[in-house]
């Protein structure tokens, strides 16, 4: 029977992690480029999705206190706090989006956290009305 391979995320999006975790550090690119050891430029393709070596991998892993799973996968270890992962993908996927694409997120998410919380304090009522 033959192995299952993995395939990780596109370049592209293992790029936009590297840049979300640069980010979240407050460093530049020109900072961040100086403690890996490689040139702005590079350091600049590799956030817009060039592939890079294993080794340099490894160095923004260490770097960033961050697992090899997570910034090919996207998979984060299980005892993290679940909301913190999720504030992660969350800022991730905003990170990666135009002002405009922002903007309707904000909108939509706004409505559905209103139906949310508007559906909760019904069920909530609903519940303290069949115990009574």
């Amino acid at each position: 029977m033959e192995k299952a391979r993995f395939q990780s995320d596109p370049p592209q999006l293992i790029g936009q992690r590297i840049r979300y975790q640069r980010c979240k550090w407050n460093l530049t690119q020109e900072q961040l480029s100086e403690h890996l050891g490689i040139s702005t430029n590079y350091l600049g393709q590799i956030e817009r999705g060039r592939s890079f070596s294993r080794s340099l991998a490894e160095r923004i892993c260490v770097f960033f206190h961050i697992t090899y799973d997570y910034l090919y996968y996207g998979v984060t270890d299980a005892s993290e706090d679940p909301s913190t992962e999720a504030e992660d993908q969350l800022a991730l996927l905003i990170h990666s989006c135009t002002t405009e694409e922002k903007r309707l997120c904000l909108r939509i998410l706004t409505e559905i956290l209103t139906e949310l919380r508007s559906f909760r304090r019904e069920d909530g009522r609903a519940a303290s009305g069949q115990q009574s």
